[in-house]
């Protein structure tokens, strides 16, 4: 889980707090009049200050840049030459800067004489020597070495995430392209079909055709649209193919429930209802087809029957894309939150769809 950049800093600055002045409850009693506090406050205060610079050192360049690319020698060089200039810095600005300013009049030398005894302590931070340094050295590098090492893997798996992020999209994508052809063929075919017998409702049909190209093509892209959006979607469908039903054909859509509120991907519901006017109408033969949705309020249940003509030829280039491509997209959508069940008899086929709309 990555952490927010305003937490890390508050993380950083507790953490760095803590190193820097819960020491001090440990220390001796005395006062800044006491030349021996004084000198250790003040060796403590450059050694923690080196040791935070070699801490960001090391977490933002060398663990990055070097030993997260493999180049592990390099990376031990660097660090053997971090900690000689700290221990070289560290004694410049003592010898050079500290020990001088102490000696000056205005700090009084130490005096014991006269010294009550202290509390007892339960151990002394004693003035960094290079042994000293040598620890805090190691124990910083190991710390900021394995926040790197975090990081990084922690950026992996993001990375990996939203590789898979993306294919799921661009499947998604092209599934999406599959179906809108495959509709815009079906019902092309019926409004050509309506033409060559020059119906009146022709024009009705073409009006009820730019209506579900606009539905087809937006709505897709723009995410989950309201189930009300779904289903006026599916009746212009409907309305379109009982233009061409013969006379033994009927269809019955009912839809119960509150259909104003859920959302749900588009385009899930009419591959079924597709299927049903392709492989279920016969001009001779009662081809009836029965359409239930029941809207609750986190479920769904869509319902498709229709009787099976046996005598149809099959479609032996797209069989059953548009339900194979929802089944799909089922499952990328809403994983273990639906059941698909279809349900071949001798005469009656019949598609449900339970769907989960909330996990």
């Amino acid at each position: 889980m990555r952490l927010t950049g305003r937490f890390t800093t508050f993380l950083h600055v507790i953490g760095w707090a803590s190193f820097l002045f819960l020491p001090y409850f440990f220390f001796p009693s005395g006062n800044f009049r006491d030349h021996g506090f004084r000198h250790m406050l003040v060796t403590k205060l450059i050694s923690d200050v080196l040791v935070i610079v070699v801490f960001y050192l090391n977490l933002h360049r060398f663990a990055p840049n070097l030993l997260l690319k493999g180049k592990v020698k390099p990376f031990f060089l660097a660090l053997l030459g971090l900690f000689i200039a700290a221990e070289l810095v560290n004694a410049l600005i003592y010898f050079g800067v500290v020990e001088p300013l102490l000696k000056q009049p205005f700090f009084p030398k130490p005096s014991f004489r006269d010294r009550p005894p202290g509390p007892p302590r339960l151990f002394r931070i004693p003035v960094p020597s290079a042994f000293g340094m040598s620890i805090s050295f190691a124990f910083v590098i190991l710390l900021s070495t394995l926040i790197a090492l975090i990081q990084e893997r922690t950026r992996i798996r993001e990375e990996q995430q939203q590789a898979v992020i993306e294919k799921v999209k661009a499947e998604l994508t092209m599934l999406k392209l599959q179906i809108s052809p495959h509709f815009l063929f079906n019902t092309l075919n019926n409004i050509s079909w309506l033409a060559r017998k020059r119906s009146e409702k022709t024009e009705e049909a073409v009006i009820q055709l730019s209506q579900l190209l606009r539905y087809i093509i937006y709505q897709p892209e723009s995410g989950p649209v309201l189930l009300s959006q779904e289903i006026e979607h599916l009746q212009h469908y409907i309305n379109l193919q009982k233009m061409r039903l013969p006379a033994n054909a009927s269809v019955s859509f009912t839809c119960q429930g509150d259909i104003n509120y859920q959302t749900i991907e588009p385009l899930l519901f009419i591959p079924f209802v597709e299927n049903a006017f392709k492989h279920g109408i016969h001009h001779r033969n009662e081809s009836p087809v029965t359409i239930t949705l029941l809207a609750g309020k986190d479920r769904i249940l869509f319902t498709c029957t229709n009787t099976i003509n046996r005598h149809q030829e099959p479609d032996l280039q797209n069989p059953g894309i548009g339900i194979q491509n929802t089944k799909r997209r089922l499952s990328l959508h809403y994983p273990n939150r639906h059941t698909l069940s279809i349900d071949e008899q001798e005469h009656t086929f019949t598609i449900q769809l339970d769907l989960q709309l909330k996990s």
